[in-house]
């Protein structure tokens, strides 16, 4: 299971929001270019990016820093946040986005999601973020009338292979992740596709609690907050990993 730390862009800077509010937002003192290089040198290969100013707003605001971060750091990158149209997302690719992330667009405009999956692949990814048992878009400030369930099995069906899970009321939550909808949810892909998980991460303990779910199909965690407060570090979080992947 890899070990995927996140940085989330809010006007640039590097920041943290409870439970996707953004009035609830913590700012972090940090370069978010240095912050990933530093990921780098401690063994980390590929990162979480996302434009809280795209997602919330439709049009991403940081890809600049996406830029810097590709150019600088030799990691993979796994980009989303407002890309809801061609032009965004050849841009984040040109920048160097090695995956681009759908979220909105892919429960509101299908024909976009299939343009993109034609013409790039598996470099595509769809974000389905669980909100009380159905799907929110726009930044979390909607919902879909789908479970994610029901979004997943007709995604699979459009082509897509890979997918960010992330339970809403656990994100920036340090409440540890929601295995009961993971679960449920890696269940609904019935081998057809993998994910990575994200939300409520804040130890350990909570990292090991995921590795029962690979053989479902997960591929790996995304740790945000816990990381930047240092209640984790990047060591552990690998370290964990691979103990527990020896043992089994």
């Amino acid at each position: 299971m890899l070990v995927i730390p996140a940085i989330d862009l809010l006007d640039g800077k590097c920041v943290r929001l409870r439970r996707g509010r953004r009035e609830e937002g913590i700012e972090f003192d940090v370069d978010p270019v240095e912050l990933a290089k530093s990921w780098f040198e401690d063994g980390i290969r590929r990162i979480h990016i996302v434009d809280l100013n795209g997602a919330f707003e439709g049009i991403p605001r940081n890809l600049e820093i996406l830029g810097r971060i590709a150019r600088s750091s030799g990691l993979l990158i796994q980009f989303g946040g407002g890309i809801r149209d061609m032009g965004w997302l050849e841009k984040a690719f040109s920048l160097g986005a090695t995956w681009a992330i759908i979220g909105t667009a892919a429960v509101e405009d299908r024909d976009f999601l299939r343009e993109s999956i034609r013409r790039f692949g598996d470099r595509i990814m769809v974000s389905i973020d669980s909100s009380m048992g159905m799907v929110a878009t726009k930044g979390w400030l909607d919902k879909a009338p789908l479970s994610p369930r029901e979004l997943a099995s007709e995604l699979i069906r459009e082509g897509v292979r890979s997918f960010v899970f992330t339970a809403t009321e656990r994100d920036g939550s340090l409440e540890g992740p929601d295995i009961e909808g993971l679960s449920d949810f890696l269940l609904s892909l019935g081998g057809m596709a993998e994910a990575i998980a994200a939300g409520g991460i804040s130890s350990t303990d909570h990292i090991a609690s995921l590795l029962p779910l690979e053989p479902l199909g997960l591929k790996g965690v995304i740790i945000g907050r816990a990381i930047l407060e240092g209640r984790i570090t990047i060591r552990e979080a690998m370290e964990v990993v691979g103990r527990c992947s020896q043992r089994g």
